[in-house]
């Protein structure tokens, strides 16, 4: 009878295996693009004009695509989202570190749409399978505490393949994909504080190599991010005429510190130019207009040597004049 049991089971869960399939979302529009495994989400963020209050809740939603060759298992995880050492550039993200500012991650329940199954759930990740040109939407639910302060709250959503035997090479490096879906909310309420301010300014007035640059540090000392917009203008000093000018925008995350860079991609490598720096931070304005001249350095040795030989030239003329 256990027997029995036990071949009904396993003949059980082999139909639901083959028809597994069958309940699959399968697009064949998307184009596989790579060789096993591909991941693509869509969109890849909340944006940044999400506010909520204490109490409440607020659900949402991705899309995640199978953009390789072959079946695997993916799992999505939320992790923490910050910057590491307060780095300037951005660039050095911390996905590990919790802080005030990251306590969202202690909020958010993930489920998978209709048409996709969770395999299973282990340490805060949410499995499941991932089949060519399979799309499955990602549910995530976010419930704000009562008693939370105000301020913005960072988190990155996770979508990450776990490899097989077949993906370990030689060396015994792990091979795996990993997209994120950047999850940004700001609370309401006590608490909620958007202070910030230009620290500098800087547009160098020598250059010996293209392009022209412009820097600009800014300062969040509040609870809540901000965006950022700049502008860059460069025209040519002789006539005024505009070379160039663009407006950007960048956001700046509460109690930290950015350094936001701008350039002239098409600089020539000789001429004078009026570049003028735009920032507007908290709707306050602060402007920098400095002249730049561009000129390689070896124009400047040819130069230089032209002058040092017409002044011994010179010199000897002198010299056989008086003589």
């Amino acid at each position: 009878m256990k027997k029995t049991l036990l071949g009904a089971t396993a003949a059980v869960s082999l139909a639901a295996t083959m028809a597994a399939p069958v309940l699959a979302v399968i697009n064949d529009r998307i184009d596989l693009i790579n060789d096993k495994v591909g991941i693509a989400l869509s969109p890849m963020g909340s944006g940044r004009e999400l506010e909520l209050k204490p109490g409440s809740d607020y659900s949402g939603r991705f899309r995640v695509r199978q953009t390789g060759r072959q079946t695997n298992e993916v799992f999505a995880a939320i992790e923490p989202y910050s910057v590491r050492d307060n780095g300037e550039d951005y660039d050095h993200k911390d996905f590990e570190t919790q802080s005030a500012y990251t306590k969202i991650t202690e909020w958010v329940d993930l489920e998978l749409e209709e048409g996709c199954d969770v395999s299973r759930r282990e340490a805060g990740k949410m499995y499941f399978m991932m089949r060519p040109k399979e799309e499955c939407y990602v549910n995530y639910r976010v419930k704000v505490p009562m008693d939370i302060y105000g301020g913005s709250q960072h988190a990155m959503i996770f979508v990450q393949s776990v490899p097989s035997s077949t993906e370990i090479d030689s060396s015994g490096i792990i091979n795996t994909y990993r997209i994120g879906y950047f999850l940004a909310v700001d609370i309401e309420g006590p608490g909620a504080v958007a202070k910030g301010r230009v620290v500098e300014m800087t547009i160098p007035q020598l250059l010996f190599t293209p392009p022209i640059r412009s820097s600009i540090l800014v300062e969040n000392t509040g609870s809540l991010d901000f965006d950022v917009s700049y502008k860059m203008s460069v025209r040519h000093f002789f006539g005024g005429k505009e070379a160039y000018s663009k407006e950007k925008d960048a956001y700046v995350m509460a109690e930290t510190s950015r350094r936001i860079t701008d350039e002239w991609g098409s600089t020539p490598l000789l001429g004078l130019f009026r570049v003028t720096e735009e920032v507007t931070v908290l709707g306050e304005m602060s402007t920098l207009t400095k002249v730049v001249l561009v000129i390689p350095l070896a124009l400047i040795v040819v130069v230089a040597a032209a002058i040092v030989l017409l002044g011994l030239w010179i010199y000897v003329k002198v010299k056989k004049h008086r003589k």
